[in-house]
């Protein structure tokens, strides 16, 4: 008598490159118009070097599918083996099981890398009801396991995200983020009044020193950018 088993529910491919995920995949997938958790925007990472396996930053971004194959949701990932471009420090951490003998890493993190911008940091297929997400999720935690890790991290995720790891019985790390806004300054001058008069002189020196180095800013929009 021959055994037959039932296709699994959902499916995962790891990918090594962001272009590896079709551009009518990517479609299917909900980025709330978020310039930066975009397709293109990861493209360009890679494509240029800055995120690679010699930088630090290898990926291998997750996609879940139906068994007919179409996407679940998008999980941009990377495997890291240091701390740095992420705005969080977890040196302590490191510090710590070095002292114990325990290798933290290489790591996982889900992040915008060298972005430390809140926003949806996994891309849903587009309606998808949240008992879809949280099969997802589940699915999500059994391959991170899989795939040996030392640790895995969702960085700089909106309050939904998170409650939605907590049901999932992910780990919450509570942490700050200091925002500047601007209240109507028209000109940097008009920023530096507002402060002290040591304040002020300090950053003029550091301004007219940069200058004298020969650093410069350009502001570029849209197509100026190459």
């Amino acid at each position: 008598m021959k055994e037959t088993f039932p296709e699994p529910a959902i499916t995962c491919q790891l990918l090594d490159a962001i272009r590896d995920l079709s551009i009518q995949d990517w479609q299917s997938l909900d980025d709330s118009g978020h310039p930066l958790m975009s397709r293109p925007y990861l493209n360009a990472l890679e494509s240029s070097g800055v995120v690679s396996a010699g930088t630090g930053w290898q990926p291998c971004h997750l996609i879940l599918r139906d068994p007919g194959g179409t996407p679940l949701a998008l999980l941009p990932l990377y495997r890291k083996n240091h701390s740095y471009g992420e705005y969080i420090f977890d040196w302590a951490w490191a510090e710590a099981c070095e002292q114990a003998g325990i290798a933290y890493y290489p790591k996982l993190v889900s992040a915008l890398p060298f972005t430390p911008v809140t926003g949806a940091k996994i891309l849903w297929r587009t309606g998808l009801d949240k008992q879809g997400q949280a099969e997802v999720l589940e699915t999500i935690r059994t391959e991170i396991e899989r795939l040996a890790g030392t640790s895995f991290h969702w960085l700089f995720i909106p309050e939904k995200t998170a409650e939605a790891l907590a049901d999932a019985r992910w780990l919450h790390r509570h942490s700050l983020m200091f925002r500047w806004h601007n209240p109507g300054y028209r000109q940097f001058d008009d920023f530096l009044a507002e402060l002290r008069r040591k304040a002020r002189k300090n950053i003029r020196a550091e301004r007219r020193q940069l200058r004298q180095q020969g650093f410069r800013f350009e502001r570029l929009q849209g197509d100026e950018i190459s």
